[in-house]
């Protein structure tokens, strides 16, 4: 009977400690998310590149968020925001 009994904890012990193996891994996966997420990014440069030299080519630009969506059109005057009545969009406003 003992030996039943030494091969039944046997089977316990590697079945705890391959429970505590994948929970380890779980929390070395979950850790190296976070820190990822937390440390800025290496990535360099513009977002949107050339953007400086076609935007002087565009006609209409559209701006859209979670919230709303704006429309930018070149009018006669310059440009304009058309889903506010045509209000005026300094170009400076644009630049660094």
């Amino acid at each position: 009977m003992s030996s039943g009994l030494a091969e039944r904890r046997r089977a316990r012990s590697l079945t705890l400690f391959l429970i505590a193996g994948a929970l380890v891994a779980t929390a070395a996966v979950t850790i190296g998310i976070e820190a990822r997420s937390t440390s800025p990014s290496t990535v360099q440069g513009p977002v949107l590149p050339n953007l400086e030299e076609s935007i002087g080519r565009a006609q209409r630009i559209t701006v859209t968020s979670a919230e709303a969506t704006y429309r930018i059109e070149r009018t006669e005057r310059g440009w304009a925001l058309r889903d506010r009545d045509d209000y005026p969009v300094r170009q400076r406003a644009w630049r660094n």
